[in-house]
């Protein structure tokens, strides 16, 4: 069953694409998990039918390396899982446009058109004529000087459609799958009654095939026992085609065993024929004769459409896969043992996964159950079944860019979180420096490979690539990979004169060799240029105490609408004293760190600590002016040894050149005279306190049962008291007792009155 798409990396042939495979099968228990033989390597093209999935890949070029020589990888279902082996015999010597697996033989395309086919030869499925098998890809001799665009094979049967449109059949046709009068051809044979009708591209069942023409028809021929064809009822076999009714622009076609898929221009997704596992995705187990659409595809449009033998598996607009009818899976009596921990605990997931909220029988989906990628924003560019797997193929995608903001001035370290890229890490033995011949360590894939980082702009027009490099792995994914590279300065590009007046989307795309292919440029993968104010103003207010949670207003001009998840505030701490102070050498935290440790000196030459750095998160004012955050936790022992001031960051690297002094006091309330007062007259305080500090506000906060207020204070620099008034609270009073008196009018009237007996 070949694969909707019969070139899923490229239209016009096969396209090398930087990713990662992903394989759901019986061994990985219905969730797709990468195929580590593929990582570091570039896939040029996928196919799958029956048993197998073929995927042609190449190592990724190596700076001043060799052109690397590509790898035919076989995936392919037995009863003990998946094997993976290598078919250099598949190779023709040729660039390879598409494969089609029959039964036991295999149909090779090249770009230049030639067909070829090795294998198994049943009733002339190779098309060499006569019944003899051919264990490395030939050209087939009656298709030499006709050149072909696409082929298809089923069990014993092969097809193919040369440039003029004309289609070719040979081998096995019991159920008239040739669409052809003859039962047996063992040499290519000419098909008018297809060729007529322009088909485009044909998938074959086991008995049966569906095909797609220019026209944006779907056809239909062969076995009809279970609803195939597509007419509305069963009927017995017919080579001649059926115009399948009901399907209007019809793009992409499907087959699986007995059943038959197509996708529309709308894309929508139909499904007919036998469901016997629910493989139409319709909630149930019975056989429909005639297409019906499928509902519950997720929100976006089915891209994508290939059949196994009892399943169905589709690509959406959304980058998700979904699944219907058999999941891969072993037989109940043949399950693997599950790896557990010390403590007893499964570390993957013992059950396939299910819809939620229906009741589908095990093993299956009855309608699209979502199969995601592990990854954070995955770029799917196909995926393909065999019979009992699917292989998934992730094209490479940056999913996050950090920071948000770059300066004109350019200097910036940005970093790109992407998919599918080179890396390779040192193993214990490797790591071990005494491994090392030349003292060196080994050079690993990530330091050999040339990474380019494009930055492009849409308004106005702007395209700039600078280097990069792979440093890491994301903590968060284990398949991403971390690219940094530095922004450039942008102060003589055409983008400066803008930038003076506003901000510029850049979007980002890598590539590792050397702009052949680039990842897919998306919305989520992009920063912005824009022109740094200088300097910050003032903060109000200008001081905090040592307690968290003082928010602080920064005034500054920034641009608006600005990114702001890079805005940061940076607390700068630094030391005021030296060791030699012994009032303060008991909480210095200098002392604390060197009790025990060896020091050379004398303890007095040494600061109290270095410089410290407080980093805080921080908003954009919704007034405009400025930026907003908390002031974090100060040590109440140690903060009067340090100076305090402030910075803004706009993209968490650069920061504001002026520092501005903020203070940082712990203020202890001693006593409060007088500590009762009047309801109804003024009543003046005065506040006797420690830890004072002079600043511009000067306030004092009351908290009533009710509310709270903030009132002017004066400071006594003689006394160290704060005084205030509070003004009189008999209104307030008497407002709070005409509520209360009310409340309780209300409840008395709701309370239901005792009802008098009648007199006698």
């Amino acid at each position: 069953f070949f694969a909707a798409l019969p070139c899923p990396l490229g239209p016009g042939g096969p396209m090398i694409q930087t990713g990662d495979a992903y394989l759901c099968n019986a061994d990985t228990r219905g969730l797709f998990k990468t195929i580590p033989e593929f990582r570091n390597h570039r896939v040029k093209l996928i196919a799958a039918g029956w048993s197998r999935i073929l995927c042609i890949a190449e190592p990724v070029q190596l700076v001043d390396g060799p052109r690397p020589q590509q790898v035919l990888a076989c995936l392919e279902d037995t009863a003990e899982g998946m094997d993976l082996y290598e078919v250099p015999d598949l190779d023709p010597g040729e660039e390879i446009r598409q494969v089609a697996f029959g039964g036991s033989h295999a149909l090779v395309l090249t770009n230049s058109g030639r067909l070829h086919s090795c294998g198994e030869c049943h009733y002339g499925s190779l098309g060499h004529g006569g019944n003899k098998s051919v264990t490395t890809a030939t050209v087939i001799p009656a298709l030499r000087d006709r050149p072909v665009k696409f082929v298809a094979a089923g069990p014993r049967i092969s097809l193919a459609i040369t440039e003029n449109g004309d289609v070719y059949t040979w081998g096995e046709s019991l159920r008239g799958e040739l669409g052809q009068f003859s039962p047996l051809e063992v040499v290519p044979k000419f098909a008018p009654l297809l060729s007529r009708l322009r088909v485009m591209q044909v998938a074959f069942g086991n008995e049966h095939a569906v095909a797609c023409t220019e026209g944006r028809t779907c056809v239909t021929w062969g076995d009809n026992s279970a609803g195939q064809i597509g007419n509305g009822h069963k009927s017995a076999r017919s080579y001649k085609p059926y115009e399948v009714e009901g399907l209007d622009l019809v793009v992409a076609v499907a087959a699986g065993w007995g059943h038959c898929a197509a996708i529309t221009g709308e894309g929508d997704l139909y499904t007919w024929g036998l469901n016997s596992h629910g493989q139409l995705g319709v909630g149930d187990t019975d056989a429909r004769y005639a297409p019906q659409c499928v509902r519950g595809v997720g929100g976006g449009e089915v891209k994508q459409v290939s059949c196994g033998q009892a399943m169905t598996i589709v690509r959406t607009s959304e980058e998700i896969p979904y699944i219907m009818g058999k999941l891969p899976a072993y037989a109940k009596d043949k399950q693997p043992p599950v790896a557990r921990d010390a403590y007893g605990l499964a570390l993957e997931p013992t059950e396939l996964p299910r819809r939620v909220g229906e009741d589908d029988p095990d093993g299956c989906a009855l309608g699209p159950l979502a199969l995601p990628l592990p990854l954070p924003s995955p770029s799917i560019a196909t995926v393909v079944a065999s019979n009992k797997a699917i292989l998934a193929f992730a094209r490479s995608a940056v999913y996050k860019v950090a920071p948000k903001l770059a300066p004109l001035e350019g200097g910036t370290t940005l970093r790109m979180y992407a998919t599918g890229l080179p890396h390779q890490q040192l193993s214990r033995q490797e790591a071990n420096p005494s491994q090392w011949p030349d003292g060196e360590p080994p050079r690993l894939i990530q330091d050999m490979v040339a990474v380019h980082v494009r930055m492009k702009a849409q308004d106005p027009v702007f395209d700039v690539t600078v280097e990069g490099r792979i440093v890491d792995v994301d903590p968060g994914c284990s398949d991403g990979r971390i690219v940094e590279c530095v922004t450039p300065d942008l102060t003589l590009s055409p983008l400066a004169p803008v930038l003076a007046l506003r901000q510029v989307n850049l979007r980002v795309q890598i590539t590792i060799d050397g702009g052949l292919t680039w990842t897919e440029e998306r919305e989520d993968a992009s920063f912005e240029y824009c022109k740094y104010p200088q300097a910050a103003s003032h903060v109000v207010p200008n001081a905090a105490p040592c307690d968290p949670g003082t928010e602080i207003l920064i005034h500054m001009q920034i641009p608006p609408e600005i990114p702001a998840h890079d805005l940061t505030v940076k607390f700068h701490c630094e030391p005021t004293s030296t060791l030699g102070n012994a009032e303060d050498d008991g909480d210095a935290p200098t002392v604390e760190d060197l009790q025990g440790a060896y020091h050379d000196g004398n303890l007095e030459d040494l600061p109290v600590a270095g410089p410290l750095e407080m980093l805080v998160a921080a908003t954009v004012d919704p007034g405009g002016n400025g930026v907003r955050c908390s002031v974090p936790p100060f040590n109440k022992k140690t903060f009067h040894l340090y100076n305090v001031t402030t910075q803004v960051s706009l993209d968490g690297q650069r920061y504001t050149a002026k520092a501005l002094p903020f203070l940082i006091y712990n203020v202890n309330v001693m006593q409060v005279v007088p500590n009762l007062g009047p309801l109804d007259q003024k009543t003046k305080v005065e506040v006797v306190a420690e830890g004072l500090v002079k600043t511009s506000v000067q306030k004092a906060r009351i908290d009533f049962p009710w509310e709270q207020r903030e009132v002017p204070a004066t400071y006594d620099h003689t006394t160290h008291s704060i005084r205030f008034t509070i003004r009189g609270l008999e209104d307030k009073i008497h407002a709070l007792q005409a509520e209360r008196d009310a409340a309780a009018a209300a409840l008395r009237a709701a309370e239901p009155r005792p009802v008098k007996e009648e007199a006698a």
